[in-house]
């Protein structure tokens, strides 16, 4: 190894994965202060971040109107129906439609970040306040495929960073039906802010659900559950009903 190999080694293995969990840690305050590009319900918050190493240090930014040709499928993460987009001060943003506040956005920075706020996978009932475990993961799932894609068309050079956070958990258990919503593994999550193993991408692909599944495993050991139970026993996502 030259000295420049050598260098680039030790940038990757050491600082840059500790500036990505700085910006994860910057952005994440932002999302806890309401300082987000739209209105969010008072409710906990699944925040989904996609961070090229190409935008740790660089002075590399997207070209704004070229967002806005290439992105009109760039929808909000657990986002069924019509959404509302606009250009903003930090480059891109689609949201749930509605008046007031929304459920959920996306917003794509001009240094090709991507952070995805989602509040509706939480749900409260008679038996307490609940982590709706298989519409994160199915959310999640979507969002990898659909803006890692998005990235690779604009050409934003690998590796890439995934980091999955959620915020005002702190008493909640992960509901996936009735079976565990008793089982007697289940306990509630003991801290308000979960900030699960980021993934390291060399290249773009892979199957998502594989790719994932270390990140949902951490969710579930987070509520007191060895891991994911929507992995069969072939190590296949298959979600229960």
């Amino acid at each position: 190894m030259d000295v420049q190999e050598i260098r680039a080694g030790f940038l990757l293995s050491e600082a840059l994965p500790e500036k990505v969990r700085r910006l994860r840690d910057e952005r994440l305050a932002h999302v806890v202060a309401d300082e987000t590009p739209v209105a969010l319900p008072a409710k906990p918050r699944l925040v989904f971040h996609t961070v090229p190493a190409s935008a740790i240090g660089s002075a590399v930014q997207i070209e704004v109107p070229l967002l806005g040709r290439l992105l009109g499928r760039l929808r909000p993460m657990s986002s069924s129906s019509g959404w509302n987009d606009r250009f903003n001060l930090d480059g891109y943003v689609t949201y749930t439609a509605g008046e007031g506040t929304h459920e959920s956005y996306t917003q794509i920075m001009r240094n090709g970040v991507i952070e995805a706020v989602n509040t509706r996978t939480f749900g409260e009932s008679n038996q307490g306040k609940w982590i709706l475990a298989s519409a994160i993961e199915q959310g999640v799932i979507e969002a990898f495929q659909c803006y890692l894609a998005i990235q690779k068309d604009l050409r934003i050079p690998t590796p890439v960073f995934v980091l999955l956070s959620l915020l005002g958990v702190k008493g909640r258990r992960l509901y996936l039906d009735q079976m565990t919503a008793f089982s007697s593994q289940q306990h509630p999550v003991d801290r308000d802010v979960v900030l699960l193993p980021e993934l390291f991408l060399e290249e773009y692909g892979g199957e998502p659900t594989q790719v994932l599944r270390p990140v949902f495993d951490a969710l579930w050991q987070s509520a007191g559950f060895p891991g994911s139970l929507n992995y069969n026993e072939q190590g296949n996502w298959k979600p229960r009903e």
